[in-house]
């Protein structure tokens, strides 16, 4: 049984490395553990850009989802400083999920 840590450093060392014996392990983990979700604002590759103005937009990003353009992907935007998503998008590469735009 693989423990949520070992799956995430599995997957840091997948991104270093290439070596898929560590992506089975990140398989292994996400298909025995279905039911947990996993969640942005307790992520540690979540990088926040709170507004210190009051009418401004803060934003959220991912660093390990890349898109086309960016070198992160953006997980939302709104006003305030808490994270408005409660679960991780369907595109998260740590949930296991297609990755929309890569």
């Amino acid at each position: 049984m693989t423990t949520k840590q070992q799956a995430a450093e599995a997957f840091e060392r997948y991104l270093e490395t290439g070596n898929f014996e560590f992506a089975k392990v990140v398989a292994d983990y996400l298909l025995c553990n279905k039911e947990e979700e996993m969640k942005c604002s307790e992520c540690k590759h979540l990088i926040a850009d709170i507004s210190q103005h009051n009418n401004s937009r803060s934003n959220w990003w991912c660093t390990i989802a890349r898109t086309e353009c960016e070198p992160h992907r953006r997980i939302a935007q709104a006003k305030g400083n808490v994270i408005p998503t409660k679960t991780s998008p369907r595109w998260c590469p740590l949930k296991g999920g297609k990755q929309h735009g890569m």
